[in-house]
């Protein structure tokens, strides 16, 4: 039998003897000391679970962190891109602004140019208008000294019917003829019934630009005859129907043979043709006739 003096002595003897080792243990730990081994190893295992659970953790955070920097570096890599497109665009709108205010400054010169073109354009305008006025009154001025010429060469044709009283004498076929004053056709018509005479008419005749008193070639003896002339610029149809007509009521009031004739500058072909058709002598004046001596 083992005798036991020392706490060694113990020790030895449950180092020999597991079952004396157990019950020593038993005896001095409680239940919960002797559950301590197997808590740690629960614990262990749990520990070892846990550090797994962690490392698994961080294995999907590192990769997450991973796919993140790299979405960073991609962000990053995006924003540089925005950022220099941002720079090019502010550049951009740079130039366009520059060049906007460029185009507005062209515009302001093209605007003053516009402003400056209209002022000419209405001094232009004006000059136009006061060209035109006095272009109106220019051909006012002409058709006025027309209208004068007109007057001066009418009033020339007495004075060039005087100076060719031969040829007055040849288309009438007269000879010996003298000049009646116009106080002498008053006379006729005064002396004359002429009751039945429009008072136009009668003043027509009372007006007679030219007469005179001749003898009639195609008679024997001495037949006396009347000459009416009208006188006048351009020869017209008014002028040779009046001439006509104021022949007729001179052979009326007088008794004896009236021939009419009309002096002017110029006769249109178909006045002249009239003219024939109603027996009135048509007589056209020279320069020559109505140059002063």
């Amino acid at each position: 039998m083992t005798t036991i003096n020392t706490f060694e002595d113990i020790l030895a003897a449950m180092d020999r003897d597991p079952q004396l080792r157990e019950a020593m243990r038993q005896h001095v730990l409680g239940e919960e000391l002797r559950q301590l081994p197997a808590i740690v190893q629960e614990l262990r295992e749990a520990v070892a679970e846990l550090a797994q659970t962690v490392r698994d953790y961080m294995a999907a955070t590192n990769t997450r962190l991973d796919r993140l920097e790299a979405g960073q570096a991609e962000a990053n890599a995006r924003l540089d891109r925005l950022e220099a497109g941002q720079a090019e665009a502010n550049a951009r709108l740079d130039r366009l602004e520059a060049g906007q205010a460029e185009a507005n400054a062209r515009l302001d010169r093209l605007e003053a140019g516009q402003a400056e073109a209209n002022a000419r354009l209405d001094r232009l305008e004006a000059g136009q208008a006061r060209i035109e006025e006095r272009q109106d009154r220019m051909e006012t001025d002409i058709k006025e000294l027309k209208s004068d010429m007109a007057d001066v060469k009418g009033q020339l044709v007495p004075l060039a019917a005087h100076r060719m009283v031969g040829r007055i004498a040849d288309v009438t076929q007269s000879r010996r003829p003298r000049w009646m004053e116009n106080t002498e056709i008053i006379d006729i018509s005064d002396d004359a019934d002429t009751s039945d005479v429009p008072p136009n008419e009668l003043e027509s005749f009372r007006a007679i630009d030219l007469a005179m008193r001749a003898v009639d070639k195609n008679r024997p003896g001495n037949y006396e005859q009347y000459i009416v002339i009208e006188c006048t610029s351009t020869i017209t149809r008014n002028d040779v129907t009046r001439a006509a007509r104021n022949a007729e009521y001179m052979t009326r009031f007088t008794g004896a043979p009236a021939k009419a004739v009309v002096i002017g500058h110029s006769i249109p072909d178909a006045i002249a043709a009239l003219a024939q058709e109603i027996a009135v002598h048509c007589i056209t004046v020279t320069n020559k006739s109505t140059r002063p001596r």
